[in-house]
């Protein structure tokens, strides 16, 4: 049996409850540690498959956090593990986006930012070069055409932490300089899988092009066929699509009945109708209906 099957079968908690058994006899015995990271570096990905099938939120919320110091404990004694990076970067960006962004923007922006670190490390040269050259620096370009299937994973996790800080930035001119980068990342995510995630690169560059001024390169038009595929994409039971399109899309172009269309369907539909992203889609539908609420306040 292979670890992605072991990681599948075990109860999450018994798995939780593995990893930080092998974390803790790595500290007490000396040399073991790295040892231990690498052994345990294949069970994270099933890990991740559970953290984002698990349709309890609350348990969710509870067990996240101390899984991401269990793989920043390991990753002190592995720092280069990029299955380690890869985990945290997408641990602390789905953390942010589904528990904190709402409630305490600042303290998601920080944990965006984090993520986004941790992408950027777990891409190697290609990380470090996306944040030491100059904006629109033909090098970076070059590069990122050279991005290949093997990355996609640690370019789309990065881009979605990325995204997310950002977008939590507002207009700051820090965060305005980035939008490029971002741009291009999720041009090249989207020309090796578009689908990928339930479509959410779709979803992204529909966010980005909505919030973008057309002097910077925003595009309604084309944020709303971005959209549209996102929706498509998963048949419609991915429901961050929905709730993307109404917040970044209708609400930019005052249109109220598309954005209460979105949020009525999210509303009408089962989260458990795609089981690997039950957490995503039961925060997706708390999301809509706040936002609904706030229909008066966003269309005038």
């Amino acid at each position: 049996m292979d670890t992605e099957e072991l990681g599948i079968l075990l109860p999450r908690r018994k798995l939780i409850s593995f990893l930080i058994g092998l974390f803790i006899s790595a500290q007490l015995f000396s040399g073991c540690a790295l040892v231990t990271a690498r052994i345990t570096s294949p069970l994270i990905s099933p890990m991740m498959v559970s953290f984002f099938s698990e349709c309890d939120s609350e348990l969710a919320r509870e067990a996240i956090p101390s899984q991401l110091k269990l793989m920043e404990g390991l990753l002190k004694v592995d720092p280069s593990n990029t299955e380690l990076l890869k985990a945290l970067c997408a641990g602390y960006a789905g953390y942010a986006l589904l528990f904190v962004e709402d409630d305490s923007p600042a303290r998601a922006s920080e944990l965006y930012f984090r993520a986004r670190n941790y992408g950027i490390d777990s891409l190697g040269d290609f990380g470090r070069l996306l944040t030491a050259a100059p904006r629109g620096d033909k090098t970076i370009k070059e590069a990122v055409a050279k991005v290949g299937p093997e990355s996609l994973e640690h370019l789309f996790w990065t881009t979605v932490a990325w995204s997310g800080w950002i977008s939590l930035r507002g207009d700051s001119p820090e965060a305005i300089s980035q939008i490029w980068m971002v741009r291009m990342c999720l041009e090249r995510i989207m020309e090796i899988d578009p689908d990928y995630f339930f479509g959410t690169p779709y979803a992204l560059l529909g966010s980005l092009l909505a919030a973008t001024p057309p002097v910077l390169g925003g595009d309604p038009s084309k944020s709303r066929d971005n959209f549209e595929k996102a929706i498509r994409s998963s048949k419609g039971l991915f429901f961050l699509s929905h709730v993307y399109f109404a917040r970044h899309f209708a609400v930019r172009v005052q249109d109220r009945e598309l954005f209460i269309s979105l949020l009525d369907q999210v509303d009408r539909t089962d989260p458990g109708e795609l089981p690997e992203a039950c957490l995503v889609n039961v925060m997706m539908k708390k999301k809509a209906k706040r936002l609904k609420l706030k229909t008066d306040e966003l269309f005038f």
